[in-house]
């Protein structure tokens, strides 16, 4: 077995993270995934940021980020008005326009961070929202030809975590075995 093989796997999702320069959204859900102090702190200024943005700026992936800075137990009372603010939003929003899939359809991490946000906010009318927002995409997102197995894992989790109506199958493959575990 080689030493890659081997590794820990929160030794690879670090190593990963120090590589690729993640956007907020990465940092945020590899603090909500690892749940470690030094991450954690890492974050808070990124947090801070996303919890300023108002208007157009108050986008899909802002919101996926203060969903996962939620479930982390790291927003404040007011960030977590805004992160409610960016879920009304985001349920307003059509996932098809003009014929074609919004690119948010397709992001894995960030669909996972809004779900996860709305669990941690607990607010039934916004996630009556979130659930009917989902079901208009979440199945087609996760049987799309061009998703990966580690997507459809994270979109299966997803749907899972927010209503029993899209609780997705979950990959039993190789290529998903490093995120089946990571979300056990």
């Amino acid at each position: 077995m080689s030493e890659a093989a081997r590794a820990d796997p929160r030794q690879k999702i670090r190593a990963q993270m120090r590589a690729l320069s993640p956007r907020g959204v990465d940092l945020a859900f590899a603090t909500w995934l690892l749940r470690e102090p030094d991450l954690v702190s890492e974050l808070r200024p990124v947090v801070k940021a996303a919890a300023a943005r108002e208007g157009a700026d108050q986008d899909f992936e802002n919101t996926a980020l203060l969903g996962f800075a939620a479930s982390s137990g790291i927003l404040a009372e007011e960030q977590l008005l805004v992160l409610g603010k960016g879920l009304r939003r985001l349920a307003g929003r059509s996932p098809m326009v003009n014929g074609s899939r919004m690119t948010f359809c397709g992001d894995a991490v960030g669909l996972l961070g809004v779900v996860v946000g709305t669990k941690a906010l607990a607010d039934k009318p916004v996630t009556a929202q979130i659930e009917d927002w989902a079901s208009r995409f979440f199945k087609d997102s996760h049987a799309n030809a061009g998703t990966e197995e580690w997507q459809r894992c994270l979109i299966a989790a997803a749907g899972r975590t927010l209503s029993r109506s899209l609780a997705l199958e979950l990959p039993h493959t190789v290529a998903s075995a490093d995120v089946r575990l990571a979300l056990a």
